[in-house]
C-alpha cells in the first residue's frame, strides 16, 4: 500500500498576539499602500505602490515585511491618478501588463508595472488580502487562508503583525 504525505512549504505568519502559524498560504496575496497626495498648483495626484505574489511563494510574514522566494519574484505596480485608486482595482491591474493597460486606461492612471521583481526582499508593505476573481469580478478578501498540518485556517488581515516601515521605490527595486 502506498501512502502519500502532504508536505508543507513552511511559510510562517506572525500574528499581533505573537503566535506563529506555519503552513502553505493559498491564493494571490496583495500588498500595498497609498502615498500622500502630491500637490502642484491646483492639481492633485494620488497614488500608491501595489504588489501581487502567489501565496506559495511566501516564506514568512513578520514586522520586517513579506519574505518571498526570490527565484519567483512578484509583480509591482506604481499607480498615479487624479483620484485615489481602489486597492482591488490596483491589485487586479498588477496581475500583468495587459491588465494594467486594460484597467488603468479606463481609469486614467499613469505609472508602471514590473513583473518578476526580486527586491527589496522582504517587501515592507502591508498585506491587503487575497485577490480573487469570481464571475469576472475582482474581489479583495481581507484575510489569508493557510493550510497547516492539522487544518485550513483563515487569518483576518487585522490579526497579522503590522509592518514597521513602507517600501521605498526607486529604479533599482
Amino acid at each position: 500500500m502506498l501512502t502519500f504525505a502532504y508536505q508543507l512549504s513552511g511559510a510562517t505568519i506572525k500574528k499581533k498576539t505573537g503566535e506563529i502559524i506555519t503552513g502553505d498560504i493559498k491564493g494571490l496575496i496583495g500588498l500595498g499602500y497609498v502615498v500622500d497626495p502630491i500637490k502642484k498648483g491646483n492639481k492633485v495626484t494620488y497614488g500608491g505602490a501595489y504588489f501581487l505574489i502567489h501565496g506559495d511563494d511566501i516564506q514568512s510574514i513578520t514586522e520586517e515585511g513579506v519574505l518571498f522566494n526570490p527565484e519567483k519574484g512578484l509583480n509591482r505596480a506604481i499607480v498615479m491618478a487624479k483620484t485615489q485608486p481602489k486597492a482591488v482595482e490596483a491589485l487586479e491591474a498588477t496581475r500583468g501588463f495587459t491588465d494594467f493597460i486594460r484597467i488603468g486606461g479606463t481609469k486614467g492612471w499613469g505609472g508602471n508595472i514590473v513583473e518578476g521583481v526580486t527586491k527589496p526582499n522582504p517587501i515592507p508593505a502591508p498585506i491587503l488580502g487575497e485577490l480573487r476573481v469570481e464571475d469576472g469580478k475582482a474581489l479583495l478578501i481581507p484575510a489569508i487562508e493557510v493550510i497547516t498540518e492539522k487544518e485550513t485556517i483563515v487569518i483576518p488581515i487585522e490579526e497579522i503583525v503590522e509592518i514597521k516601515k513602507k517600501v521605498e521605490i526607486n529604479s533599482s527595486n
